[in-house]
């Protein structure tokens, strides 16, 4: 396949074929990297080369961030910054994980193993879709998201405030059947307002609060000072020692 036709390809199907490639560092290339890295290594196939060489690993760059301040007596230690290497596209389980970005706004990720799948589509056939059920805890409720690939990440909005969410990951076939695959954890979303709840023991009476306002200035026509509300609150509101102050 030459570099033009690579360029058609999508970056997941030009990371999938790096792979097939055994090509280093696929998940952090970008996609003309891509299609430059996959267009080398089948030339160097073509020719008879074999694979290509992995390239050396990085070395380590060491980071020197000076000294500390002559009344502390002692150096810093160097930093030293060293390449871990790609992380795996795949962890062998099946698995969903969910996360609260903001409220009304989730993030999910998921893995499926290949034989799970497999076995789900021979109960359900090929025609099953992969689906990510979002649910309603406590209501009940449900509703579903296709997702095109086992392994993949989703941000999605809902408007399910308030609630209780799971995530099921799993097979729908076309009669209607679901055969879940793999569970995520419990998302409780805010509702992004604050609060209707009203604790009794900070609550202020009427008469109270109309006072306060008007002696903090609040009404034009009511004298009063800091040290009246002071008086107020030692006489109303906090606990009586059995004498007041004046």
């Amino acid at each position: 396949m030459d570099r033009k036709a690579l360029q058609k390809l999508t970056v997941k199907a030009l990371r999938d074929l790096a792979r097939e490639l055994e090509i280093p560092g696929r998940t952090r290339l970008t996609k003309p990297q891509l299609v430059e890295a996959i267009g080398a290594r089948q030339e160097a196939v073509m020719a008879g080369a074999g694979p290509a060489q992995t390239p050396p690993a990085p070395q380590a760059v060491e980071v020197s961030h000076g000294s500390a301040p002559a009344s502390s007596g002692r150096e810093r230690a160097d930093v030293t910054l060293t390449d871990v290497g790609d992380l795996p596209e795949r962890y062998g389980h099946s698995r969903v994980v969910l996360l609260l970005q903001k409220p009304g706004y989730l993030y999910a990720y998921w893995e499926l193993r290949d034989d799970h799948l497999d076995n789900a589509r021979k109960e359900l056939g090929d025609w099953g879709a992969l689906t990510l059920r979002v649910k309603d805890v406590l209501g009940g409720a449900w509703y579903d998201i296709t997702v095109h690939s086992p392994v993949g990440d989703w941000f999605f909005r809902t408007e399910w405030v308030g609630r209780t969410v799971l995530l099921e990951l799993g097979l729908l076939g076309p009669d209607g059947r679901f055969l879940v695959l793999a569970t995520s954890n419990r998302v409780g979303i805010p509702t992004g307002k604050a609060s209707d709840r009203v604790d009794p023991e900070w609550a202020v009476r009427d008469a109270e609060f109309e006072r306060i306002y008007a002696l903090s200035g609040g009404l034009a026509n009511q004298a009063g000072g800091s040290g009246d509300i002071q008086r107020m609150l030692r006489e109303g509101w906090l606990p009586s020692s059995g004498t007041r102050q004046a």
